[in-house]
């Protein structure tokens, strides 16, 4: 027990030792706990310490502004990026064919907070219930514009895409900081800013539901694995 005591004091005195470098403290303290762990454990604390040397170092080579810093970056960038074409988009048009569907059904949801049970633009001339749908999608629209002054569902559904797009890119990128360091949260982060079909599918003016359903998907997902602990690496 006193070897062990005596390396408690020793690191102490390691941290407390005034010093401008943060690299300098961080490695004194590795090397003294490493030494006199295995003086105390044996060669299985050696294995230990070394593992848990090369995961601090590894998760020090980026300090934590700089990363949040080039996460930020890196989330303006895809942004950038998807709102380069809003200004050649006629006004009330959409860039696919799915979307004019829900702008219709947010159009009438703005107006009146609800679907009609039946639709008679649709399937004429039954009409299409409405009531078998799922309309997440256009009740998000329709409700987001109810809430916000003097903006209409139409701007809501061209912007929508993009704002779903960057929560589910940063949600990602930090679990995967978490997880695997700043190195592969960077990495995953850049080739989903700049994906061609990422960029597409989550464009403004595309209107349709894929960025919320990848928002939706990646949060179940990240939740289910936080849960078992794989966020804690």
């Amino acid at each position: 027990m006193m070897p062990c005591v005596v390396a408690g004091i020793r690191i102490t005195r390691v941290i407390r030792k005034p010093c401008n470098r943060i690299r300098g403290i961080r490695f004194l303290f590795e090397e003294g706990a490493r030494g006199h762990l295995c003086r105390c454990f044996g060669g299985s604390a050696s294995r230990v310490c070394s593992r848990w040397s090369v995961k601090m170092r590894r998760s020090f080579v980026l300090p934590r502004f700089w990363g949040v810093f080039s996460l930020c970056v890196i989330l303006l960038f895809g942004v950038w990026l998807r709102c380069l074409g809003t200004d050649r988009l006629p006004p009330g048009q959409f860039t696919s064919t799915d979307a004019y569907l829900y702008a219709h059904q947010a159009e009438m949801i703005w107006q009146s907070g609800a679907l009609p049970a039946r639709d008679d633009r649709r399937w004429v001339p039954v009409g299409r219930d409405n009531t078998e749908l799922l309309s997440v999608y256009p009740y998000l629209i329709g409700y987001t514009a109810r809430f916000l002054p003097r903006v209409s569902s139409y701007t809501v559904q061209v912007y929508i895409g993009v704002v779903a797009w960057s929560l589910g890119v940063c949600v990602l990128m930090c679990f995967l900081q978490r997880s695997h360091g700043w190195g592969v949260s960077l990495c995953v982060g850049f080739v989903l800013a700049t994906l061609p079909g990422s960029i597409e599918r989550s464009a403004a003016g595309f209107g349709d539901r894929d960025a919320l359903c990848w928002l939706m998907g990646v949060l179940c997902v990240l939740s289910s694995l936080a849960a078992s602990g794989v966020s804690r690496g």
